[in-house]
Parts: C-alpha cells; sequence; structure tokens
C-alpha cells in the first residue's frame, strides 16, 4: 500500500483536485502544496479532455485519474516553484507503487519554455510498450511532440528472462541527470543499495543533440494512467549533479643518449641523460551557473524544431505509448 494511502487498487471516487489540468492545451498550473511551498504541473502530451489529480504531501505526490476519464495517453509532468533554471541537474524519486505494470512514472530534465512559447523537457521513464517495464526510454519533448532517443534494456535486474512475472516487486527507485550533453541515468529496486552511475546492470546513458542544453528546472513525470488508476512517487529530490570529471593525462616521457623520441608533437635528440618523468593527471570540473529568479516563466530555450540534426543522434518520432 502506498504512503497516501490508496496502493494498487483502482480508485472509485474522485479525489481533491490539487492540480486539474484539462487535455485541450498545454496549459500550466500553480499549486499550493500541504508544506506552505508551490508546484506547477503541465500537460506534455493531451489526451481529448482528460485530466489528473495530483495530491502533494511534503517529499511525496500521490497521482490520480479520475473514473470519469476517457482514455490512457495523457502525460503529465510537476516541478517545484522554489528551484533555479540551471543547464545540469539531477531529479530522483522513490516509485512507491502503481495500481497496474502499465503506469508510467519517471524524472524530468531541463523543463523551460521554447522560444516558441511551448514547453519543452527531457525525460527519463520505464517503458510501458508491450509490459516490457524493464525497458528505461529517454524522450525529447517540445510543444506535444516527442522524439525518442532510445532505451536501454535492464533485464538482468528488472525482469529475469525478460519474464515480467519474475520483476521485483516497488518500490524501485530512479535518478536521472544531465551534465552538459550527457544525459544519464541508474534504476534499482529498493531492496538492492544504490548502485554506481555507470552499472550497466542498473544504468544507461545517451548523448544529446547540442540544441538540447539550455537552463531549466528538473522535475518528475506521470503518464498512460488508466481510469481510476493512481501512483504514489516519494523521496522526491532535486539537486545539482556532481559533473563527471574532465581528466587530461600528459604521458611518460623518456629521453636516452643518442635515442630519438616523441612527446606529444615534438621530436628532440639528447646526450648523454636519461629523463624520466611520471604521468601527470589533472581532474577538472565544469560549472554551471546560469540561474534567473523566477522559476521557468521567465527562461527561454532554443527552440529544437528550428536547429539543424545532429548527426551523433538517431531519434524517433513518438505517437503514443512509450
Amino acid at each position: 500500500m502506498g504512503i497516501l494511502g490508496f496502493g494498487r487498487r483502482r480508485i472509485r471516487r474522485q479525489a481533491s483536485l490539487f492540480a486539474v489540468m484539462t487535455g485541450a492545451a498545454l496549459a500550466v498550473a500553480t499549486v499550493a502544496a500541504s508544506s506552505g511551498a508551490t508546484f506547477t504541473s503541465f500537460v506534455v502530451t493531451p489526451d481529448l479532455a482528460d485530466v489528473y489529480a495530483f495530491s502533494r504531501h511534503t517529499t511525496a505526490m500521490q497521482v490520480i485519474a479520475p473514473i470519469t476519464n476517457a482514455e490512457s495517453n495523457l502525460r503529465m509532468a510537476w516541478y517545484n516553484n522554489t528551484e533555479k533554471p540551471t543547464r545540469d541537474g539531477l531529479s530522483c524519486a522513490t516509485w512507491l507503487d502503481g495500481t497496474n505494470a502499465l503506469d508510467q512514472q519517471g524524472a524530468a530534465l531541463r523543463i523551460a519554455h521554447a522560444a516558441n512559447g511551448q514547453m519543452q523537457l527531457i525525460t527519463v521513464t520505464k517503458n510501458v510498450i508491450f509490459g516490457a517495464t524493464w525497458i528505461f526510454n529517454a524522450h525529447l519533448w517540445s510543444g506535444g511532440t516527442g522524439t525518442l532517443l532510445g532505451g536501454v534494456d535492464l533485464s538482468a535486474t528488472f525482469a529475469p528472462n525478460h519474464d515480467p512475472t519474475q520483476a521485483p516487486p516497488m518500490p524501485w527507485d530512479l535518478c536521472a541527470r544531465v551534465v552538459n550533453r550527457r544525459l544519464d541515468f541508474i534504476a534499482w529496486p529498493a531492496a538492492e543499495s544504490r548502485p554506481a552511475w555507470g552499472d550497466p546492470a542498473h544504468s544507461g546513458s545517451w548523448i544529446l543533440p547540442a540544441a538540447w542544453v539550455y537552463p531549466g528546472v528538473g522535475g518528475w513525470y506521470v503518464g498512460h494512467l488508466r481510469p481510476g488508476d493512481a501512483i504514489d512517487d516519494a523521496n522526491l529530490s532535486i539537486a545539482a549533479p556532481p559533473p563527471p570529471p574532465t581528466t587530461t593525462t600528459t604521458g611518460a616521457t623518456t629521453t636516452t643518449s643518442g635515442v630519438t623520441t616523441t612527446t606529444g608533437a615534438t621530436t628532440t635528440t639528447t646526450g648523454a641523460t636519461t629523463t624520466t618523468s611520471a604521468p601527470s593527471t589533472t581532474t577538472t570540473d565544469p560549472t554551471t551557473t546560469t540561474t534567473t529568479t523566477d522559476p521557468i516563466s521567465t527562461t527561454t530555450s532554443p527552440d529544437p524544431n528550428t536547429t539543424t540534426t545532429d548527426p551523433t543522434v538517431t531519434t524517433t518520432t513518438v505517437a503514443g505509448g512509450g
């Protein structure tokens, strides 16, 4: 059972609508949280006039699809209004439960208004197509259109032998981060210890198109709730990730009497002295300092739909599912 008392069952009543979004437009609503802070929820892709109801409890969120909804393709995201836009960011959550395995949860990063005024964001989510919930997908969203960067198969951890009946029970944890053009994530069942970034059984990464490097805020994602379904997320946190170190190594230089040696691009011949210098390593941390006084309402980013295609990224436009 989830911390908000609904657990894995259909909600047969419509809960208080802390945030009800119409599916007719990419609107944004600001909602008061019980802690006194505020968060903003918005539609990523609409589905008829369907809505979700958001109920915030400190660092937890319950999202409910009212039984009056008609379909299950509505996608939404939310973020804390206290966040400041930055280029790099980290979003984490514990997925406590969901009514069924096809309820979709995920992380949202670089949430911002594009130059054309539409919302755009990057997501890492549990796949729900064909019930393959052991796959984790990355998408780029702009103005209701999603582009699939790719998926990572973590069946070794989340569905041995690709058998969903062997999936570990929730809670599951997920953290996703962006650092410059790199997007990566780690995911693990709560019964396990938190894995290291880059652990092949618990993680994945992608290189983003250059147009998707801009300041935004981090948040969370929910989608594909059927009428009456609900999900509970906890331990919601946003942070600035420690950037992957940039390492420069100077190779060992050896000069010997009468011998021509090459160091970098320089070739020298020396006399009778032999000198060896050990390799040295210098590590630097790239910094990101882009902020604004308010959340994303005052931040714009390049419209990725007007930029040239990045040859390093293969993308697929997403219509439904995912």
